[in-house]
């Protein structure tokens, strides 16, 4: 339960920070073990990312 709400926090666009004061970890490496973004969601950070460098 724990890596699917630090997950769905971070593909929230949540930092590291807040799921950890969420979570109650007293560190980000805690935090960052549980936060896993799937393959699709990081693919589609990246192509939003390049299409606003794009257009700019």
């Amino acid at each position: 339960m724990r890596h699917d709400t630090a997950s769905t926090l971070a593909r929230d666009g949540r930092t590291l920070k807040e799921i950890a004061e969420i979570l109650g970890h007293k560190s980000l490496a805690s935090t960052d073990r549980y936060t896993h973004l799937s393959t699709a969601h990081k693919s589609q950070v990246l192509n939003d990312t390049m299409a606003r460098s794009i257009s700019l």
